[in-house]
């Protein structure tokens, strides 16, 4: 629930500052749908015939972002700036469709690439979400691992939305991997963490920006090994010009910390403000045309767009505990 909360609110941080001195006003309309898919048909159908709205944004998740591609077709809307690195969201033949974070290929990639190349660990373990999420991102880091004539020594599964993980620590706690890879969210994932610690056992746990590092790290000892790629910069510490007007904002709004998730919501906001602006009528047919083959800085960080919303601009970055990165 954090994710989506943390999302919107980042991006009303951006939009409220924006409406009080834009001639148009942009409005954003929020339902849950409790990461379920069959929710987010719900929702999306409720808000597209009572709402009307411009174009389809922030949603959270793989498995419930996916279960609305349809709809994105019937009423030709765009989905802009999704929370998720799915690869359905990157094919060719989704024109309509803008991501603006890095795909979970180039996450998982990139973890692999530090975990084999610079801690030079050999014995993996893959937990993975039971869902349309955890498999879209399981066969990336199979991939790389091959690419490294290495496989896992466990592949398990739990369910989506639960914190069943005690099975999968069983199988784990046998074979003694040196890191723990999870594609999930942040509370199974804390309580694998938390059940290892109580078993003695403190591998090097990896996982995908999708978790939110603020709420995994929140909740787990500082003294465990962690590696979260990010999509975006670290808004505490990054000297951009966009980072200073986020906690700017931020200290206005008189929030206790940052997050990057809340980062990523502030940035989606911008950027589409950006495209919106470029659109003298505000249509679904000129913000398409505006997000495509363009070029936006939001501050010292480009978004860049092929003519098919591939952003081909996406970096990958890093938060650590207890770990030494260089990225």
């Amino acid at each position: 629930s954090q994710l989506g909360l943390s999302l919107n609110q980042g991006s009303s941080l951006f939009f409220d500052e924006y409406n009080q001195f834009a001639e148009v006003k942009i409005s954003l309309v929020q339902l849950d749908d409790g990461y379920e898919p069959i929710n987010t048909i719900s929702n999306t159908k409720r808000i597209l015939k009572d709402v009307k709205p411009l174009a389809l944004f922030n949603y959270v998740g793989t498995p419930t972002t996916g279960a609305i591609m349809p709809l994105l077709a019937e009423f030709q809307i765009p989905l802009i700036t999704p929370f998720t690195g799915a690869d359905f969201l990157r094919d060719s033949m989704k024109a309509t469709v803008f991501n603006f974070r890095a795909s979970y290929q180039s996450e998982a990639e990139k973890q692999i690439d530090y975990l084999v190349n610079q801690l030079h660990l050999e014995k993996f373990s893959l937990i993975v979400q039971a869902d349309a999420f955890g498999l879209s991102v399981e066969k990336y880091y199979l991939q790389r691992l091959k690419d490294y004539d290495l496989e896992p020594q466990v592949s398990a599964r739990y369910r989506r939305n639960s914190v069943d993980v005690e099975r999968a620590l069983v199988k784990i706690l046998q074979s003694k991997s040196d890191a723990v890879i999870v594609v999930g969210t942040y509370e199974p994932m804390s309580k694998l963490i938390q059940l290892s610690r109580s078993e003695s056992y403190s591998p090097i746990f990896a996982t995908l920006s999708f978790v939110s590092s603020f709420e995994l790290l929140k909740r787990i000892n500082q003294q465990e090994k962690v590696l979260v790629t990010e999509v975006v910069p670290n808004p505490e510490s990054c000297t951009l010009k966009v980072c200073d007007e986020f906690r700017m904002l931020a200290k206005k709004a008189r929030w206790p910390s940052v997050n990057h998730v809340q980062f990523e919501g502030f940035l989606n906001a911008k950027l589409f403000s950006l495209v919106a602006e470029k659109c003298r009528n505000f249509t679904r047919h000129c913000i398409t045309n505006a997000y495509r083959s363009s070029r936006y800085d939001l501050g010292g960080l480009v978004a860049e767009f092929d003519d098919k919303g591939n952003n081909i601009a996406a970096k990958v970055y890093a938060s650590q505990q207890n770990l030494s990165l260089e990225f």
